[in-house]
């Protein structure tokens, strides 16, 4: 690796993606009149009120063609603390790179008005967008203009037209996270860092609604074999995979993964009770 560069493969300049920075748009609670906000129906209660916009930086990597006939390894790695960084890579190549120290110290003018965050490192989810959004030029020929081929003139048209339909398959995701007693990462979904199951149970009413009520869980976790889901393999036996899915012994164990004992579970927002589950633990 090359000095004074985070990865030697753009260090010679000729293979950067390319970046867009930009403000995202604001996001509005239902019937916000504030001048920023898109005109919505509805109403929230003034507690409940919010407009803020969303910063975003982003870059656009011009894949290899292979991409489109085989299978194509994407990873991300995210390292927290103030010489952490998130690190994006394709086929074990990082492309793509932002710092702690862009968050934890960025530029700055005169006034200071930049202000200084820390590096993200709360819990987050994954979710896995496979939408083909027009904005980015993903959109089938002719679209809005009548038939596929249009007039069938053009070669292009008519090759990719011939082509559908046509799959975009994920083959897997994996989370894999470092549990070695000197690193900086917290594990889990609840860690002592950020207390985030007790988050929820303070915060209870901003997380359910009639329609999606809280409500304990008792199994149904994925699995692939009985040790997913049990406290102990070679004592008692709370639970069994069946069919890939975490299946409970009896109603005296309950949780994603048959963990909780049901007298300390919740499925009630008035209760008091700490131990409700609120979804699998990250084993």
């Amino acid at each position: 690796m090359n000095t004074g560069v985070h990865w030697g493969i753009n260090a010679n300049g000729t293979c950067f993606p390319k970046m867009n920075q930009y403000e995202g748009a604001y996001l509005c609670s239902a019937g916000n009149t504030a001048s920023e906000c898109t005109a919505s129906s509805g109403s929230t209660s003034a507690e409940s009120e919010f407009a803020y916009q969303m910063d975003a930086i982003s870059a656009n990597w011009e894949i290899h063609m292979a991409a489109y006939m085989d299978w194509v390894t994407y990873s991300v790695e995210w390292v927290m603390g103030d010489d952490g960084y998130i690190r994006w890579e394709v086929e074990g190549q990082p492309i793509f790179e932002v710092t702690a120290d862009v968050l934890t110290n960025p530029p700055q003018d005169t006034a200071q008005m930049n202000p200084k965050k820390i590096m993200i490192e709360e819990p987050m989810y994954i979710i896995f967008n496979v939408a083909l959004s027009s904005s980015w030029g993903s959109y089938p020929p002719n679209a809005g203009e009548g038939s596929c081929r249009g007039d069938g003139s053009s070669s292009m048209d008519n090759a990719i037209c011939n082509s559908f339909p046509m799959y975009l398959k994920i083959d897997y995701v994996r989370l894999y996270q470092d549990t070695s007693g000197d690193t900086d990462m917290a594990i889990g979904c609840d860690p002592d860092t950020h207390p985030t199951k007790q988050w929820i149970k303070d915060n209870i009413d901003d997380y359910v609604d009639d329609d999606n009520p809280d409500t304990a869980v008792s199994g149904m976790a994925f699995c692939d074999s009985n040790s997913d889901c049990t406290i102990s393999t070679t004592g008692i036996i709370t639970g069994s995979c069946s069919n890939g899915r975490c299946k409970c012994k009896s109603s005296s164990w309950t949780g994603p993964r048959c963990t909780e004992a049901a007298s300390e579970s919740s499925d009630s927002s008035d209760s008091d009770d700490t131990s409700a589950v609120y979804g699998p633990p990250m084993y």
